[in-house]
């Protein structure tokens, strides 16, 4: 039997008889796990993105080589992806050289209204999980 589960990939359920469990066997592809990495984000920060890229020769750049490599139809270099007009590298948000749009996430990601305030390494950390961008530990080291 097989079943379609939430995130829309199949699962093979298989009936144990001795316990009388339910169990699964999930049968996902490498590229459905990498669409499903792809996290949301928020419209505002996304047009923060778009707006600070125009002035980031470096972002420009690769953006017009992803989308060269696509429209092509050739293999993106290890690591990337471009979606919806964004770029991501190794799943995170590949952020624009733009200080005020850093500091905002970095601002965001700092502090916690339920935590508190976080060091340098668990800010990192944080911030590692959505976000890349050239230099982001010196960057914020400094």
């Amino acid at each position: 039997m097989r079943i379609a589960g939430k995130t829309g990939y199949l699962a093979k359920a298989t009936s144990d008889e001795t316990h009388g469990f339910l169990q699964a066997e999930v049968m996902v592809s490498s590229a459905m796990i990498s669409k499903a990495l792809l996290r949301e984000y928020e419209p505002e920060l996304l047009k923060e993105v778009q707006n600070a890229s125009r002035d980031d020769m470096d972002w420009l750049a690769r953006e017009a080589t992803l989308k060269d490599l696509i429209t092509r139809g050739k293999e993106l270099p290890t690591n990337w992806q471009y979606k919806d007009r964004f770029s991501y590298f190794k799943n995170q948000l590949y952020i624009p050289a733009n200080d005020a749009l850093k500091n905002k996430i970095v601002k965001g990601s700092h502090n916690s209204k339920v935590a508190g305030h976080f060091g340098m390494e668990k800010t990192i950390k944080i911030i590692t999980r959505d976000f890349y961008w050239k230099g982001l530990t010196e960057w914020i080291n400094d």
